[in-house]
């Protein structure tokens, strides 16, 4: 179904939960649907109160990255331009060889990219809403796009495993690969890609003054930078593992290829002592 996801029904089981009475319509009052329906919309009426700034932290970051951290900012931005430029070779790829295993393999790699940069995308947000832990449940997707496409560029008769819904599971893709990240699987898997009460997943939700919980996340320049540090790592990743299966696709990708490196070097320059060891 396209459009956007109707979310009524899951507010009219909430409201139920909640009061054990069903929504009450006022036809009278109440906005039709595209079919002059009125039966699967609700208006939710809030009392008046007074304003809280949910996205105090989103703010600030806008101002930061605008400011001291714009030349962060606008690198992630050329970043995921050329992913973006990847996900565009491979679709031109897929139409011109769509009847052919090179068309199905590009196609698979688009798919596999472009979810890895929604994930890095999502990351992204959350950093700048201070809630960088939080998108340690992304992060983990993350990684396994990134390893997929380690896969599919190892044997590219891999794809056909995507297509049939043949593939391995990330743990058993993550040792055909000799995957690098199962430290920071293990780590993601226990502290954020599940609830957890561990250590890390709940101290930055504690005032280190009085020990007291903090119902508003704090925010840093620092830590928006050491996160943006982080988001560089992963696009760097899933950048040259996109561009390296443009090769294997017979791609004349040498002209982005450079681009890329030239991205990463520049990584290097503005995070020189976090990114240096990025192979």
């Amino acid at each position: 179904m396209e459009g956007p996801v109707c979310f009524s029904g899951v507010c009219r089981a909430v409201q139920f939960f909640m009061t054990g009475k069903r929504a009450a319509h006022d036809s009278s009052h109440s906005p039709t649907n595209e079919r002059g329906n009125t039966s699967d919309l609700i208006i939710v009426r809030q009392p008046n109160r007074r304003r809280m700034d949910l996205w105090h932290a989103r703010h600030q970051s806008q101002i930061w990255l605008e400011t001291v951290l714009i030349s962060e900012s606008q690198h992630l931005v050329k970043g995921y331009t050329l992913v973006d430029e990847t996900i565009t070779r491979f679709n031109q790829i897929s139409q011109h060889d769509k009847s052919n295993f090179t068309g199905r393999f590009a196609r698979v790699c688009a798919l596999t990219t472009a979810k890895g940069r929604n994930l890095l995308l999502g990351c992204h947000s959350l950093a700048l809403d201070g809630l960088a832990q939080e998108s340690g449940a992304l992060l983990r997707p993350l990684l396994e796009s990134v390893e997929l496409l380690t896969y599919f560029r190892l044997d590219y008769k891999r794809a056909d495993e995507a297509i049939d819904g043949r593939l391995p599971s990330a743990g058993n893709i993550a040792k055909a690969i000799t995957g690098q990240f199962q430290f920071l699987r293990d780590h993601l898997n226990e502290q954020a890609s599940h609830f957890s009460l561990g250590f890390y997943s709940v101290f930055h939700l504690l005032d280190k003054n009085t020990m007291t919980i903090k119902p508003v996340e704090s925010h840093s320049e620092q830590v928006l930078r050491t996160n943006l540090v982080t988001l560089s790592a992963f696009m760097s990743f899933l950048l040259l593992e996109s561009v390296g299966c443009l090769f294997v696709a017979r791609e004349d990708a040498g002209e982005l290829a450079d681009r890329a490196e030239q991205w990463k070097h520049n990584c290097t320059i503005l995070f020189p002592a976090a990114l240096s060891s990025i192979p």
